[in-house]
Protein backbone atom coordinates (compact mmCIF):
# COMPACT_ATOMS: atom_id res chain seq x y z
CA UNK A 1 0.00 0.00 0.00
CA UNK A 2 1.62 3.38 -1.21
CA UNK A 3 1.53 6.13 1.28
CA UNK A 4 1.56 10.17 0.50
CA UNK A 5 3.90 12.15 2.59
CA UNK A 6 2.16 14.95 4.71
CA UNK A 7 4.77 17.31 6.74
CA UNK A 8 1.95 18.69 8.79
CA UNK A 9 0.54 14.81 9.81
CA UNK A 10 1.72 13.80 13.50
CA UNK A 11 3.60 10.59 13.33
CA UNK A 12 5.28 10.25 16.86
CA UNK A 13 4.50 10.63 20.32
CA UNK A 14 7.13 10.32 22.93
CA UNK A 15 6.04 10.14 26.84
CA UNK A 16 7.55 12.99 28.60
CA UNK A 17 7.91 13.81 32.26
CA UNK A 18 8.36 17.50 30.69
CA UNK A 19 8.78 20.37 31.93
CA UNK A 20 6.34 19.58 35.00
CA UNK A 21 7.20 16.52 36.11
CA UNK A 22 3.37 15.36 34.98
CA UNK A 23 3.32 12.38 32.65
CA UNK A 24 2.19 13.40 29.23
CA UNK A 25 2.59 12.90 25.32
CA UNK A 26 4.60 15.25 22.99
CA UNK A 27 3.20 14.72 19.74
CA UNK A 28 5.56 15.31 16.88
CA UNK A 29 4.96 15.56 12.94
CA UNK A 30 6.70 13.97 9.47
CA UNK A 31 8.39 17.53 9.29
CA UNK A 32 9.47 18.02 12.95
CA UNK A 33 11.46 14.57 12.55
CA UNK A 34 12.68 15.83 9.38
CA UNK A 35 13.72 19.09 10.22
CA UNK A 36 16.46 18.25 12.42
CA UNK A 37 18.10 15.98 10.31
CA UNK A 38 17.97 18.58 7.77
CA UNK A 39 19.90 21.18 10.37
CA UNK A 40 22.43 18.47 11.02
CA UNK A 41 23.63 19.14 7.69
CA UNK A 42 25.45 22.81 8.53
CA UNK A 43 26.72 21.19 11.83
CA UNK A 44 27.72 17.42 11.29
CA UNK A 45 29.19 17.26 7.46
CA UNK A 46 31.00 14.50 7.84
CA UNK A 47 28.46 11.50 7.92
CA UNK A 48 29.52 9.50 4.75
CA UNK A 49 27.16 6.49 3.25
CA UNK A 50 28.16 3.19 4.93
CA UNK A 51 29.63 4.62 7.97
CA UNK A 52 28.23 3.37 11.23
CA UNK A 53 26.96 4.91 14.42
CA UNK A 54 26.64 3.07 17.68
CA UNK A 55 23.28 3.41 18.75
CA UNK A 56 22.81 2.86 22.31
CA UNK A 57 20.53 5.79 23.87
CA UNK A 58 16.52 4.27 24.38
CA UNK A 59 14.82 5.02 21.46
CA UNK A 60 11.70 5.93 23.92
CA UNK A 61 12.67 9.70 24.08
CA UNK A 62 14.18 11.92 21.00
CA UNK A 63 17.81 12.10 21.63
CA UNK A 64 17.72 7.84 21.00
CA UNK A 65 14.44 8.29 18.76
CA UNK A 66 16.02 10.95 16.20
CA UNK A 67 19.52 11.96 16.57
CA UNK A 68 20.85 8.33 17.12
CA UNK A 69 18.20 6.23 15.05
CA UNK A 70 16.30 8.19 12.40
CA UNK A 71 18.78 10.94 11.94
CA UNK A 72 21.77 8.30 10.75
CA UNK A 73 19.94 5.96 8.59
CA UNK A 74 18.67 9.27 6.95
CA UNK A 75 21.91 9.72 5.75
CA UNK A 76 22.74 6.21 4.27
CA UNK A 77 24.56 5.34 7.90
CA UNK A 78 24.48 1.84 9.58
CA UNK A 79 23.19 1.77 13.49
CA UNK A 80 24.95 -0.55 15.47
CA UNK A 81 21.82 -1.39 17.63
CA UNK A 82 22.63 -1.94 21.35
CA UNK A 83 19.03 -2.43 23.21
CA UNK A 84 20.86 -2.52 26.38
CA UNK A 85 25.16 -1.64 26.83
CA UNK A 86 26.75 -3.59 29.19
CA UNK A 87 30.06 -2.19 30.30
CA UNK A 88 31.85 -5.34 29.96
CA UNK A 89 30.75 -5.30 26.08
CA UNK A 90 32.67 -1.75 25.46
CA UNK A 91 35.51 -3.33 24.29
CA UNK A 92 34.26 -5.75 22.21
CA UNK A 93 31.60 -3.35 19.93
CA UNK A 94 34.51 -1.13 19.18
CA UNK A 95 36.60 -4.29 18.62
CA UNK A 96 33.87 -5.66 16.07
CA UNK A 97 31.61 -3.16 14.76
CA UNK A 98 34.05 0.16 14.64
CA UNK A 99 31.71 3.20 14.88
CA UNK A 100 32.49 6.04 13.39
CA UNK A 101 29.94 8.09 14.85
CA UNK A 102 29.47 8.02 18.71
CA UNK A 103 26.54 10.40 20.23
CA UNK A 104 25.48 9.45 23.98
CA UNK A 105 25.45 10.72 27.75
CA UNK A 106 28.68 11.66 29.75
CA UNK A 107 28.02 8.00 31.21
CA UNK A 108 28.43 6.40 28.00
CA UNK A 109 32.01 8.42 27.61
CA UNK A 110 33.19 7.64 31.12
CA UNK A 111 32.45 3.57 30.49
CA UNK A 112 34.65 4.13 27.24
CA UNK A 113 37.74 6.02 28.94
CA UNK A 114 37.53 3.25 31.88
CA UNK A 115 37.60 0.32 29.69
CA UNK A 116 40.61 -1.93 30.09
CA UNK A 117 40.36 -3.18 26.35
CA UNK A 118 40.28 -0.10 24.53
CA UNK A 119 44.18 0.93 26.06
CA UNK A 120 45.75 -0.01 22.70
CA UNK A 121 43.12 0.41 20.74
CA UNK A 122 43.12 2.20 16.77
CA UNK A 123 40.30 5.04 16.79
CA UNK A 124 41.26 6.49 13.95
CA UNK A 125 38.36 5.73 11.84
CA UNK A 126 36.17 7.76 14.41
CA UNK A 127 34.63 11.28 12.75
CA UNK A 128 32.90 12.25 15.34
CA UNK A 129 31.65 11.97 19.47
CA UNK A 130 28.82 13.65 20.47
CA UNK A 131 27.27 14.02 24.45
CA UNK A 132 24.26 15.88 25.59
CA UNK A 133 21.97 14.66 27.71
CA UNK A 134 23.93 15.76 31.13
CA UNK A 135 26.45 18.54 31.94
CA UNK A 136 30.20 16.81 30.63
CA UNK A 137 32.60 19.06 33.32
CA UNK A 138 35.47 20.27 32.27
CA UNK A 139 37.85 17.33 33.22
CA UNK A 140 35.78 14.98 32.08
CA UNK A 141 35.67 16.89 28.48
CA UNK A 142 39.91 16.75 28.51
CA UNK A 143 39.93 12.88 29.32
CA UNK A 144 37.62 12.02 26.94
CA UNK A 145 39.44 14.30 24.46
CA UNK A 146 43.01 12.92 25.36
CA UNK A 147 41.85 9.06 25.24
CA UNK A 148 40.19 9.41 21.57
CA UNK A 149 43.61 11.44 20.49
CA UNK A 150 45.72 8.99 21.76
CA UNK A 151 44.29 6.73 20.22
CA UNK A 152 44.30 8.26 16.39
CA UNK A 153 41.20 9.96 16.27
CA UNK A 154 41.01 13.74 15.21
CA UNK A 155 38.13 14.65 17.19
CA UNK A 156 36.67 16.81 20.28
CA UNK A 157 33.39 15.99 22.20
CA UNK A 158 30.89 18.51 20.89
CA UNK A 159 27.90 18.80 23.52
CA UNK A 160 24.77 19.99 22.83
CA UNK A 161 21.40 21.15 24.72
CA UNK A 162 17.90 19.68 23.73
CA UNK A 163 14.71 18.17 25.22
CA UNK A 164 11.85 15.85 24.12
CA UNK A 165 10.05 18.67 23.60
CA UNK A 166 11.79 19.94 20.95
CA UNK A 167 12.63 16.58 19.38
CA UNK A 168 16.26 16.42 20.95
CA UNK A 169 19.26 18.99 20.39
CA UNK A 170 18.20 22.59 20.38
CA UNK A 171 21.79 23.98 20.11
CA UNK A 172 25.29 22.84 19.32
CA UNK A 173 28.85 23.27 19.94
CA UNK A 174 31.36 22.92 17.49
CA UNK A 175 34.07 24.50 16.35
CA UNK A 176 34.76 27.58 17.36
CA UNK A 177 31.95 27.41 19.78
CA UNK A 178 33.18 24.32 21.50
CA UNK A 179 34.25 25.77 24.63
CA UNK A 180 34.11 24.33 28.11
CA UNK A 181 30.58 24.57 29.58
CA UNK A 182 29.58 25.71 26.12
CA UNK A 183 25.91 24.14 24.65
CA UNK A 184 26.66 26.19 21.70
CA UNK A 185 24.56 28.35 19.73
CA UNK A 186 20.73 27.19 18.15
CA UNK A 187 21.04 24.79 15.21
CA UNK A 188 19.89 26.55 11.90
CA UNK A 189 16.38 27.62 11.92
CA UNK A 190 15.73 27.38 15.59
CA UNK A 191 15.09 30.31 17.88
CA UNK A 192 16.26 31.10 21.43
CA UNK A 193 15.60 33.23 24.03
CA UNK A 194 16.10 33.75 27.82
CA UNK A 195 13.15 35.19 29.75
CA UNK A 196 12.38 35.72 33.72
CA UNK A 197 10.83 33.08 34.83
CA UNK A 198 6.89 32.69 34.01
CA UNK A 199 7.27 36.03 32.14
CA UNK A 200 7.95 36.87 28.40
CA UNK A 201 10.24 39.62 29.77
CA UNK A 202 14.27 38.58 28.44
CA UNK A 203 17.02 39.15 30.80
CA UNK A 204 20.36 40.78 29.66
CA UNK A 205 23.22 39.11 27.95
CA UNK A 206 25.03 37.28 30.72
CA UNK A 207 22.31 37.15 33.02
CA UNK A 208 20.20 33.56 34.13
CA UNK A 209 17.09 33.12 32.61
CA UNK A 210 14.13 30.70 31.83
CA UNK A 211 15.59 29.12 28.10
CA UNK A 212 12.65 29.11 25.81
CA UNK A 213 12.48 28.31 22.23
CA UNK A 214 11.01 28.40 18.73
CA UNK A 215 11.62 26.40 15.35
CA UNK A 216 10.51 23.28 13.00
CA UNK A 217 11.49 20.54 15.91
CA UNK A 218 9.27 22.56 18.21
CA UNK A 219 6.73 20.01 18.94
CA UNK A 220 2.83 19.74 17.91
CA UNK A 221 1.84 20.09 21.75
CA UNK A 222 1.07 17.59 24.56
CA UNK A 223 -1.50 15.16 23.38
CA UNK A 224 -5.30 16.28 25.13
CA UNK A 225 -3.41 18.21 27.71
CA UNK A 226 -4.73 21.75 26.41
CA UNK A 227 -3.80 23.67 30.43
CA UNK A 228 -0.22 22.06 29.96
CA UNK A 229 0.03 23.14 26.24
CA UNK A 230 -0.55 26.74 27.63
CA UNK A 231 2.13 26.97 30.02
CA UNK A 232 4.47 25.27 27.82
CA UNK A 233 3.53 26.86 23.80
CA UNK A 234 3.46 30.62 24.36
CA UNK A 235 3.32 32.78 21.35
CA UNK A 236 4.65 30.13 19.21
CA UNK A 237 7.28 29.53 21.93
CA UNK A 238 8.42 26.82 24.34
CA UNK A 239 9.05 27.31 27.44
CA UNK A 240 11.52 24.97 28.89
CA UNK A 241 11.67 25.30 32.29
CA UNK A 242 15.42 24.58 31.89
CA UNK A 243 17.81 27.97 33.16
CA UNK A 244 21.08 28.92 31.53
CA UNK A 245 22.59 32.29 30.29
CA UNK A 246 24.38 33.65 27.19
CA UNK A 247 27.75 35.06 26.78
CA UNK A 248 29.17 36.13 23.53
CA UNK A 249 26.32 34.12 21.33
CA UNK A 250 27.20 30.68 23.21
CA UNK A 251 24.34 29.05 25.73
CA UNK A 252 26.11 28.23 28.96
CA UNK A 253 24.33 26.60 32.12
CA UNK A 254 26.45 27.21 34.59
CA UNK A 255 30.32 28.13 32.99
CA UNK A 256 31.68 28.51 36.45
CA UNK A 257 31.36 24.65 37.41
CA UNK A 258 34.97 23.02 37.91
CA UNK A 259 35.85 19.03 37.85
Amino acid sequence: ESYKYQGNEITVMLHTGGTTGKSKAATFTNMNFNSMVEQFKYNVNNFSRGDKMLTVMPVFHGFGLCSSLHLPLSYGVGCILIPKLEAKEIGNIFKKYHPNHILGVPTLFKGIIKCKDLNNADFSYVKNIVSGGDLVKNSLEDRINKFFAERGANVKIEKGYGLTEAVAGATFATGEYNHYGSNGIPMIGTNLKLVKPNTDEEVHIGDMGEICLQGPTVMHGYYNKEEENNKTLQNSWLHTGDVGHVDNSELFFDSRRGD
